[in-house]
Parts: C-alpha cells; sequence; structure tokens
C-alpha cells in the first residue's frame, strides 16, 4: 500500500492536518519523495553531494528527486545510498527515511497498516512505524516514539549535541543561531537545551497520529514514565533519554504577543473560544496559525450545538434588561470599551497582524477604526433620534420612535478580524441590542482577544457578558447562528455565494440582514489626472493587505494616451514593495492569508495567461520567485508576489472582470473616453468601491450623476480603499446593498415605529373619511 493509498484510507480526509493535505496532493501530482514534498535541507545536500561526482548520481528538480539514469540497477543504488550516508551521518542532518530502509531495495515502500488500524491492538507499534518510516520527521537519523497523554519524548543521547539528529527545523521556531550550525540546526539545539522535545515541537502529522492513538494501548499504561522504547535503527541508536513533557514551541513573538493579550501561551493549553458571560467551549478545536511563518499559535475551543443554544439563550436574556438602560448610559458603557481598546492599540493591531497577516500598520489602523468607531457611537448615543411628523388632523401629532431591536448576530471575515465586529457591536450596543459575534474560523484569537477587553468593561459595570457573547466555530455554528429566531438580525460579511445562502435563510424566518459581499472594484485615470496622486493610491489599493480588502483594487481603467507611462511607473513601483514580516515596520507587503488564498491567486494568474492575457508583473509565488529575497523564517508562508496583468480582452463579459480575486491581482485595460470607463465600471455584477481620476469638474458631474458609478462607495481623486467611519460604509448590486459604520447605518440596529397620538376632543378620520353611522 502507499502513502497515497494510507491518506485516502483515512476515515475521515476532513480530519488531516494541513501539512498531511499537503503530502496527499502532492502525491497525487506524482511527487516521487516519502513526503510528497521535498524538505530544502535534503535538496541541499543532494546537490552538494551531487557537486562531489563526474557522473553525479541524483536528478534533482523542484518536485522531484531521482536516480541519475546511470544508476540503474538495486546494487548501484545501494552503493551510493551507503556512501551517502557515510559521508553525512554524522553531520546529523541525513534522515533515515531517505538513507534507511526506504531507499534499500523498498524504494518508497511504506507498511501497509491504514490510518484505521491504528486505533486497534497494534496501535504503538503501528504509530512508531507510521512516525518513522512514512512521515519520515521523526525518524530524522532515529526512531522517536511519543504516547504518554503529556507527550513526554523519548530521544537519543546523541541529539544532545551539536550533531543533531533532525538536521532541519520546521520555520514555526524561532531563536538564535549557535555558530557552526545551519540555522535549522540551531534551532534545534535551543529547543533541545530547553529540555523541550527532540526537535522543540511536534509536527501537524505526528500530532495527528497521536491523537488517533490509544493510550491504553501503551504497554506500560497512558501515564507510565517508562514508554515504549523501539529498536534502535540497524544499531546506530544505542540508548535513550526521556525529555521533560512538552508540546509544540510557539515562538517568542507570537509568545509575547499573546501573552500580552491574556490568551494562554502554555504548550498543552486550549484557548476558550465561546464567550456568553463565563468562557468556555467543548467543541472542537480550531486551529489558529500565522500566515506569514506557518506556526500554529493555539488550538482554540468551538461551541457545541448545546453551547450555542445556551449562549442564544443568555443573549436574549440580556437583551430583556440591557433595552431598558438608557442610552446616554449605553453610551457611557462603549467609551469605557473605547478606553480599554486604546490601552491595547499596539498590541492587538500587533495580534491581526500576526493570525490575519495585514502589516502592522494596518493592524493597528484596523484596531484605531474600532476605536473611531466607538466615539462615534457614544455621540450617536445622545442623537438616535426619531421624528416628529405633522399630521392632517387636527390635536393629532405622528412621531416615528426607534427602539432596540434585540439580539444582533455578527459573523466576521478574516481580513478584518476586528473592525468590522468593531462598527456592528459599538451601533448595536449604543442602540441597545444584544451582540453575538461568531467569527472567522482562520482568526479565533483575534475574537478571543477583543472579546476578553470588552467583557471586563462589562463586568466592571454589572452588565451580563452576553451583551457581547462570542461563539467561535465553522460552518455548523454559523448556520445555527443565521437560522435561530432568537437572532433579529444577522450582519454577514463575506463572500457573494455565501451571503446569498445567508440572505435567504435569513429572509426565509422574516429577520434582518446586513449583507457586506464581495468588490471588484475600479480605479478609472483620465489623461487630466495627477498621476503623481494617482501613482501612489493605486498602489496602496491594490497591494495593500495584500489584496485582500473588499475594497481592494481589481480593475485598472487607463486612459490611452497616458496608459503605457502610468504602467511604466506603476510597475517600478511594485518593484520597491517590500515583502516579508508583516511585523516588521518596513515592510509594506505580508502574506496572503492561508492556502485557499494561494489557490486563488494562482488559479487567477493561470486564467489570465491561458486567456492571452500578459502578466506585466508578478505572477508568481515566493517560492517559485526563488524565494523572494524572504528570511528562511518565512519559508512556510503564504507569500505571492503582486501582480499587474493586461487581459486580452477588455469585454466585461469574461469572468476575468466579473469575478472578484481575492488576491493582489490587478487587471489593467486601456479606454478611449469617460463613458467608456464608466460602462466599464458598472458592467460586472459587485458594487461596492470606485474611483475616478481627474480635475476636469465636468468628468465628476458624469461620475457623481444618475449615469456614473452605480457603486456604493464613490470617489474622486481617492482610492477604492481607506474608507473613514463617518460615512456609511458598503455597496450596491451583488455586494449585498448593506450599510455599516457612520451615516445612517445606525437606523438598522432598532425597530422602527410609527405612532400617531391624538390629544384632542375628536377622532377624524385620515384622507377625510367619514364612517358616520348617525
Amino acid at each position: 500500500m502507499t502513502l497515497l493509498q494510507i491518506l485516502e484510507a483515512c476515515d475521515n480526509f476532513s480530519l488531516l492536518t494541513a501539512s498531511e493535505k499537503l503530502t496527499y496532493f502532492c502525491l497525487r501530482a506524482d511527487s516521487k519523495t516519502p513526503l510528497g514534498y521535498l524538505f530544502p535541507e535534503v535538496v541541499e545536500l543532494l546537490q552538494t553531494y551531487n557537486g562531489t561526482h563526474d557522473r553525479p548520481p541524483f536528478e534533482i528538480s523542484e518536485h522531484r528527486i531521482t536516480f541519475s539514469p546511470h544508476v540503474d540497477d538495486f546494487e548501484s543504488r545501494s552503493s551510493v545510498m551507503k556512501h551517502l550516508c557515510e559521508t553525512w551521518r554524522d553531520a546529523g542532518n541525513f534522515s533515515n527515511v531517505i538513507g534507511g530502509k526506504l531507499w534499500r531495495g523498498e524504494t518508497f515502500a511504506i507498511y501497509e497498516e491504514p490510518f484505521r488500524e491504528i486505533r486497534k491492538d497494534r496501535a504503538v507499534f503501528v504509530m512508531e512505524r507510521v512516525c518513522c518510516e512514512i512521515f519520515g520527521f521523526v525518524a530524522y537519523g532515529v526512531h522517536m516514539t511519543m504516547y504518554t497523554p503529556d507527550m513526554r519524548i523519548w530521544v537519543p543521547r546523541r541529539a544532545k549535541t551539536k550533531q543533531t539528529w533532525p538536521g532541519y527545523l520546521d520555520n514555526s521556531v524561532a531563536g538564535g543561531l549557535p555558530y557552526g550550525l545551519t540555522p535549522r540546526e540551531g534551532l534545534v539545539k535551543e529547543c533541545m537545551e530547553e529540555a523541550r522535545t527532540s526537535q522543540g515541537y511536534l509536527e501537524p502529522e505526528v500530532q495527528y497520529i497521536y491523537d488517533l492513538c490509544l493510550p491504553a494501548a501503551h504497554p506500560h499504561g497512558s501515564d507510565s514514565d517508562q514508554a515504549f522504547i523501539p529498536q534502535p535503527l540497524d544499531g546506530e541508536v544505542e540508548s535513550f533519554e526521556l525529555s521533560v513533557s512538552g508540546r509544540r514551541h510557539l515562538s517568542s513573538r507570537a509568545s509575547k504577543i499573546l501573552s500580552a493579550l491574556e490568551i494562554p501561551t502554555e504548550s498543552n493549553a486550549t484557548v476558550s473560544g465561546v464567550y456568553d458571560g463565563t468562557w468556555g467551549g467543548s467543541g472542537e478545536a480550531l486551529v489558529s496559525r500565522c500566515p506569514s511563518t506557518g506556526e500554529v499559535l493555539a488550538k482554540v475551543s468551538t461551541a457545541t450545538p448545546q453551547e450555542l443554544h445556551e449562549a442564544i439563550a443568555k443573549s436574549r436574556d440580556a437583551y430583556t434588561s440591557f433595552r431598558f438602560m438608557p442610552a446616554p448610559r449605553r453610551g457611557e458603557l462603549v467609551r469605557q470599551i473605547r478606553e480599554a481598546l486604546a490601552e491595547k492599540r499596539d498590541i492587538l493591531g500587533a495580534l491581526v497582524s500576526l493570525e490575519m497577516g495585514k502589516i502592522y500598520t494596518e493592524g493597528t489602523g484596523e484596531v484605531q477604526e474600532f476605536i473611531d468607531i466607538c466615539d462615534y457611537a457614544v455621540g450617536l448615543s445622545r442623537m438616535m433620534n426619531g421624528r416628529v411628523i405633522s399630521s392632517e388632523r387636527p390635536g393629532h401629532t405622528i412621531y416615528e420612535i426607534p427602539n432596540p431591536l434585540g439580539v444582533l448576530g455578527v459573523l466576521s471575515a478574516f481580513n478584518f478580524p476586528v473592525a468590522v465586529y468593531g462598527w456592528n457591536l459599538s451601533l448595536s450596543m449604543a442602540a441597545g441590542n444584544a451582540t453575538l459575534w461568531k467569527p472567522a474560523p482562520s482568526t479565533p484569537l483575534c475574537a478571543v482577544a477583543v472579546t476578553k477587553i470588552v467583557s471586563k468593561v462589562l463586568e466592571k459595570n454589572g452588565i451580563p457578558g452576553a451583551i457581547a457573547g462570542l461563539v467561535c466555530g465553522g460552518k455548523g455554528v454559523g448556520e445555527a447562528v443565521v437560522g435561530s429566531a432568537d437572532v433579529d438580525m444577522v450582519s454577514f460579511t463575506g463572500s457573494e455565494a455565501v451571503g446569498k445562502i445567508v440572505g435567504k435563510a435569513v429572509q426565509d424566518r422574516f429577520g434582518k440582514v446586513l449583507l457586506e459581499l464581495g468588490g471588484n472594484n475600479a480605479v478609472i485615470v483620465m489623461p487630466d489626472a495627477d498621476l503623481s496622486l494617482a501613482l501612489p493610491s493605486v498602489l496602496f489599493s491594490s497591494v495593500g493587505t495584500a489584496g485582500q480588502r473588499c475594497t481592494s483594487t481589481r480593475r485598472l481603467y487607463l486612459h490611452r494616451s497616458i496608459a503605457d507611462e502610468f504602467l511604466d511607473k506603476l510597475q517600478r513601483a511594485y518593484k520597491t514593495i517590500r515583502m516579508g514580516d508583516p511585523l516588521v515596520s518596513n515592510t509594506l507587503l505580508g502574506p496572503l492569508h492561508n492556502q485557499g488564498a494561494m489557490n486563488t491567486y494562482t488559479s487567477a494568474v493561470k486564467r489570465i495567461r491561458e486567456n492571452g492575457g500578459e502578466v506585466l508583473f508578478g505572477g508568481q509565488t515566493a517560492s517559485e520567485a526563488g524565494g523572494a529575497g524572504l528570511s528562511s523564517d518565512l519559508a512556510n508562508g503564504n507569500f505571492v508576489l503582486p501582480t499587474i496583468a493586461v487581459p486580452k480582452s477588455a469585454s466585461t463579459e469574461q469572468d476575468i472582470w466579473r469575478t472578484e480575486t481575492f488576491a493582489p491581482v490587478l487587471n489593467v485595460a486601456r479606454f478611449d473616453d469617460v463613458e467608456e470607463a464608466i460602462k466599464w465600471n458598472n458592467a460586472v455584477p459587485q458594487g461596492l468601491s470606485s474611483s475616478l481620476w481627474t480635475r476636469d469638474i465636468r468628468n465628476v458631474g458624469k461620475w457623481l450623476g444618475p449615469g456614473g458609478s452605480d457603486a456604493g462607495i464613490v470617489n474622486v481623486n481617492v482610492g477604492t480603499s481607506g474608507a473613514e467611519i463617518g460615512a456609511a460604509f458598503g455597496g450596491n448590486k451583488s455586494t449585498g446593498w448593506g450599510r455599516e459604520s457612520g451615516g445612517d447605518s445606525w437606523k438598522q440596529y432598532v425597530r422602527w415605529s410609527s405612532c400617531t397620538i391624538n390629544f384632542s376632543d375628536e377622532a377624524p378620520l385620515a384622507q377625510g373619511v367619514n364612517f358616520d353611522t348617525t
């Protein structure tokens, strides 16, 4: 049985880790390494070894390693591998996965027991073999096992020396570099000196297999310190020592940020992801992963169906009392939340960068946006006025009266893990509602950190915590919130496809819904525009947040007379973009958020090329671009080059123009007059943000008028991104027609009543109707 077949035989493919899924897809693509993908150290080692031979024994490409044609039989291959192992074994950076059985006559052969067998009587035996000879990373030079619940790890004594056994370390671990060792070996050594595991942390593959194992199958029982010691591999390892308990080693920068926000950093901790006045959650944990390094930041518990039901009920109960609090007093609560957020602005912004991936200045800017909308809501709490309307009947007055609505469910997206909730919570609280937050599954830590800040304010004031509840979870949790009749209004930010489902579900039960969906935003640059202003604006709007803002510029329409000049300057500007760690102050381009975004990016570039388009800049992932100058600790990050492309056709009937690509891909077309450009701007399904660059007032009139842009945001000499909180934010058409933040957005968070009061001695009917029976 092959590794591919074993992965396919897994009882529940969705339970595989990201690394295991990567292995699976690489193997499906016919990659010829034991794990399906190549570790850089192995490639470097074999390239060095090839350099010592007139006829290199290995052929090495990006995706596979094979023997050269002249190494064509078992005997010659065994000889090469024996010599390679003897040459490199003492250096400690060669794996028995490559140097051992898998290469000695059983090329890439693996054991037959599929994952489901791990749960049975031979759990320990199978796990040891699977870890060592299938996934391989644990066996980089030695067998190791890990069986007890607290993850005690057996490691070889030799691993305590500078000649490290693993020879590599995942980029999720950080530290100093001892002289004479490779960077990864140095990190291994430091982790071992801190008495953690032999590699300092557990790979996802090993964690997964450990979780599947039955502790009862342990030969000495689940809590024994005398764990089963596997037999040495070919006599190479003579003895073992027991390291202290440990799991994943959190990088120092991540630990600092999380600790400052009171998020647990203990190696075996699961962060509570449910808050309804008390913290809890016993559902399947979410994994928060840093998109810059691939480091697992934490596991966050989710709400079970029963816990979600209780959280919604508590929100309802909290609302029934909170609605009677005078609006200015509710505004005072929002003011205190504002102050608490301001105290944590910088560190909370760092968490946004760490977990979401946007650069630090954007992360702190997002938190500032929450602070600003709190300021707005504080003032609004004294100005949520109804209206007095003159009645046609003597002695009558008509009032339009706003009252609290009920429970607001907020389903926020990963790209603004703090601000979107802030827009909703501040206005909802000022209006007298309870708010229940279901954040994106990939940014739960931002939600936990914000909720901790808000909950302390509520507790200090004796307000039920369920006024600002939190339920982390996946699709099931979101569907339950959307479908609950006890949730009066749902505010959803996300894709058009999911938004359509949410909208129908809420409407089906006659609830209120606020949708903020896709934004396929366009910038038009006229020949009279000030290009020195337009250029940096287009640069930020298309590259900022790695193209993952709903207001990011996707389409650039240039007047034919200035197109070549503008594109030349824009390409030069793109070359100056500093891609790297979003927490470093001079970085301008961070990573995409996850592998799905990477796939979106590569698919979009492929589609452009397949349809005859030209890629002027970018069009590659960082790894395809030879690392793109990134440091080694970012090698596992989701980095791509920002891309400028000119599709073959400007026809808005093509998917290239009509589909939003949530990545830094900017499509460019040339137009001849402003009417043509406005027509193209309006010809897509989405209608969020748009921008016209001109100094001609006649163009402005056309752009803002009845025949102008049909987007919800229509800017002049301002980019598509970077809206302020004072005006309503939202889009038209398939963007969802929702409005959040400033302007009249608050009116969606209340229920309206028209009230006619008769203070006269008569009761006339309106419109002069006479219904007198006398």
